[in-house]
């Protein structure tokens, strides 16, 4: 319930934001994703981490019959897990330990990933009790400003890609699409009828340019050449509907 909660809020001052100021921080950027997308009890540590030379991947509720949460980053050559997680938990106060059943950091669950983890005594330990902890993790990390790594910006997976492709895009002042009923046109956000982009089809020919790019890196020789000629056939078709979208936006403003 609480975590239901904790996603609606931020989605909706996401969305708030989003009409005020659609260009994302620098931080953001590096992230791939806005601020408000990341969980409130454990957003200021996922940013600290970040300003130390982590990279965060994800973050927040994990497994809800144990109340666990998660913080995801990626892993570099030179991090050493168990070296990591007694430098951790030697900086823990005693009240923090007596919150936790387990803490963990593991490498092992996804390939260049390691997963911090904390599992509460209680498992419905509320949001307010959780961010001193997260804080306090944080704040137990050395800063790896000197890896050419921690430069990066951090690899979440399509979301990151999709969302820095649309900042860029603001950046350079060209009409894109923010969400499925929020446009960036002419330098400010309009909102459009969520309907109007359902009906566009745009999103199933993103599905279909997704599966092609996915597809398009385990090809080789002319199946690759023929891989990208339907990926420029999609790409210009959304290029047309997106344009469609925008001009029916400025008709609705006018």
């Amino acid at each position: 319930m609480e975590r239901q909660q904790e996603v609606d809020k931020n989605d909706k001052e996401k969305y708030e934001r989003i009409q005020v100021e659609p260009r994302a921080t620098d931080e953001e950027y590096r992230l791939g994703m806005w601020k408000e997308s990341i969980e409130s009890q454990v957003r200021d540590a996922v940013f600290e981490l970040q300003r130390k030379g982590y990279r965060p991947v994800y973050s927040g509720f994990d497994n809800l019959s144990s109340g666990s949460q998660t913080v995801w980053f990626e892993k570099d050559q030179d991090m050493n897990v168990n070296e990591m997680l007694n430098v951790m938990k030697n900086q823990f106060s005693n009240d923090i330990l007596s919150k936790l059943t387990s803490i963990t950091l593991d490498d092992k669950i996804i390939d260049g990933v390691i997963e911090i983890n904390l599992t509460p005594k209680n498992r419905t330990m509320p949001t307010e009790e959780w961010k001193p902890i997260w804080d306090a993790i944080a704040s137990s990390f050395p800063e790896r400003e000197h890896s050419s790594e921690s430069k990066k910006n951090s690899n979440n997976w399509r979301q990151g890609v999709e969302f820095r492709e649309i900042q860029d895009k603001i950046r350079q002042g060209i009409n894109t699409r923010i969400s499925s009923d929020l446009l960036y046109v002419d330098g400010k956000v309009t909102k459009i009828d969520p309907k109007e982009y359902l009906n566009s089809g745009i999103d199933d020919l993103e599905k279909e340019l997704r599966s092609l790019m996915m597809e398009e890196k385990y090809k080789k020789g002319d199946d690759v050449r023929l891989i990208q000629i339907e990926i420029d056939k999609i790409q210009r078709e959304l290029n047309q509907k997106n344009a469609k979208l925008f001009e029916k936006s400025n008709e609705n403003a006018g």
